[in-house]
């Protein structure tokens, strides 16, 4: 459990630290969303969406490697239906991300770290 950051805010990341069963929802094109049940791999790093508020129980997340589990959280038919599918994003238990997942920072962290690696390496 993440004792540091007890309160799941925007930008935070995370990275799970087992399967973790998610809820994913997909957005078209007409302001709709279809979600279905889904599996967070372990080992697979995710950012917090938007506050979250005391009130919530899930927390709207999308995974840092969006384009390459595309393929697994949503159906090739969805995905088919390019002219009218819009992306997706993960829906997950806050409890199940303070118990089953580390905390790693923030995006802002991140995007810092990543611009003083590429800056030292050219």
């Amino acid at each position: 459990m993440s004792v540091d950051h007890p309160e799941i805010k925007q930008g935070q990341r995370y990275r799970s630290l087992k399967d973790i069963p998610v809820l994913c929802l997909v957005s078209w094109e007409w302001a709709s969303v279809t979600s279905h049940q889904a599996v967070l791999p372990a080992g697979e790093t995710f950012y917090i969406l938007n506050d979250t508020g005391g009130n919530m129980s899930i927390a709207h997340c999308m995974p840092e490697n969006h384009k390459k589990m595309q393929s697994h959280f949503v159906p090739w038919i969805f995905r088919a239906l390019f002219w009218m599918y819009r992306g997706y994003y993960v829906s997950i238990q806050q409890q199940r991300i303070l118990r089953d997942c580390e905390y790693l920072g923030t995006t802002r962290e991140h995007r810092a770290d990543e611009a003083r690696s590429a800056a030292t390496t050219a």
